[in-house]
């Protein structure tokens, strides 16, 4: 164990196995569950239990835990994204706003302060974590399953018009989910990493299976993109780092069969194609308003513009809704409005050149160097920094507690006990 960390078989890990099993359990489902999972371990920043009187009493050892902050930058990046929305408020007239997001994003604050609590777990700790989370995304998925095959016509029509796939949370978190959950399997099935006994490797074979055909079935962008930008970079890690460039040109076959398999094979991916090609037909003919994808690409485009205004300060977080409307006015003649779909545009306009430089820190905590012999953690993290590029993926609840949960998870299982 870490001797710099507290003794995780105190009081305290039974508050993080709690709030991490109501995370794993609810994350696809349940905004509820992941929000009570994240105030109990917040309470247990606080409050500390005891087996003799007081019995309950306010922990006081905040120096040491300021102490630890500095052992891995981590700590300090993911804390800054919190700080660097907090501040904006000092110029931010809009304060209702500028609260809201803060509370939104305060799992930033907490969470890294839970890592340095718990300090280093036992990867099988992690391991049942995502087992769980995957086991609940494998019920929610059949639900989702069944509804498709009773009505695929209408579905297929629906996406045809630019609809998605019902799914229990927004479906680009949810297949941002399955899309790191596919690589989780990944990991168990080519590293042997979980199997107690011979018929535990063909289940996981069969969600890893199961998932990939899922993932393509819904037909969400984001996490089919995010899937393939994984897996790319798992395998370039994996194999180049073995010398192994015949299977690494083999890998990139593969992928670029599963794709074309996919879109011939997969009714739903073959609609949401047409319609995004589709889409910029319309574009080129100067039409955007109620096309999905064209309202992204407008949004950022919007987003610029506000850069261009705020380029250093930024606008306030809370003042960001009044002057994206004051800008699609000006610029398009419209009230309708979205936030730049691009976590890097909106961070550099809401919160100024700080935003900006948050975001780029948690691309350097994605693919420091100390990450590079865990192919798993590199790959997950390129789905999720991917879905910043066309996602304002930290500006709302459910995008900020996915980020984090397999941002924390993958972390500590890299740094995790045998």
């Amino acid at each position: 164990m870490n001797n710099s960390a507290i003794n995780h078989q105190g009081y305290y890990k039974y508050f993080f196995i709690l709030g991490m099993l109501l995370f794993s359990f609810g994350l696809n489902w349940s905004m509820f569950l992941v929000s009570l999972s994240i105030i109990i371990m917040a309470a247990s920043l606080i409050v500390k239990i005891e087996i003799t009187k007081p019995f309950v009493s306010i922990y006081t050892k905040w120096g040491y835990d300021f102490k630890l902050l500095f052992k891995d930058p981590i700590y300090l990046i993911l804390i800054f994204v919190f700080l660097v929305n907090l501040i904006s408020g000092l110029w931010s007239e809009e304060k209702p706003l500028w609260i809201w997001f803060t509370r939104m994003m305060l799992p930033f604050l907490f969470l890294p302060m839970v890592m340095i609590r718990i300090g280093t777990v036992p990867r099988k700790w992690i391991h049942g974590f995502w087992l769980l989370c995957i086991s609940s995304i494998f019920f929610t998925s059949i639900w989702i399953l069944f509804d498709y095959i009773q009505h695929s016509q209408e579905i297929n029509e629906f996406i045809m018009k630019g609809g998605a796939v019902k799914t229990p949370i927004s479906h680009i978190r949810y297949s941002i989910i399955i899309a790191c959950s596919i690589l989780i399997l990944m990991q168990w099935i080519v590293k042997n990493e979980v199997f107690e006994k011979k018929f535990e490797r063909w289940i996981y074979i069969f969600l890893f299976i199961y998932f990939i055909i899922f993932i393509h079935i819904i037909s969400v962008k984001s996490g089919i993109i995010g899937l393939y930008i994984g897996l790319f970079i798992y395998w370039t890690f994996y194999l180049l780092k073995n010398k192994k460039m015949i299977q690494w040109l083999a890998m990139i076959a593969t992928l670029f069969i599963l794709s074309i398999a996919a879109y011939n094979l997969v009714p739903s991916l073959k609609s949401k194609v047409a319609y995004t090609v589709w889409q910029y037909s319309e574009w080129q003919k100067g039409k955007w308003l109620y096309y999905s994808d064209i309202e992204r690409l407008v949004s950022i485009q919007m987003g610029l513009e506000i850069v261009k205004n705020f380029p250093i300060s930024g606008t306030g977080i809370g003042d960001i809704e009044q002057v994206t409307k004051d800008t699609y006015y000006e610029c398009l003649n419209h009230k309708e409005i979205k936030y730049a779909h691009n976590q890097f545009i909106f961070s550099w306009a809401a919160c100024g050149l700080l935003g900006l430089l948050s975001i780029f820190g948690l691309v350097y905590i994605a693919f420091r160097k100390s990450n590079c012999n865990f192919p798993l953690v590199l790959g997950i993290q390129g789905i999720l920094i991917s879905s910043f590029l066309w996602e304002m993926t930290l500006e709302t609840q459910m995008g900020t507690c996915i980020y984090l949960y397999f941002t924390i998870t993958s972390y500590l299982w890299m740094k995790g006990e045998d």
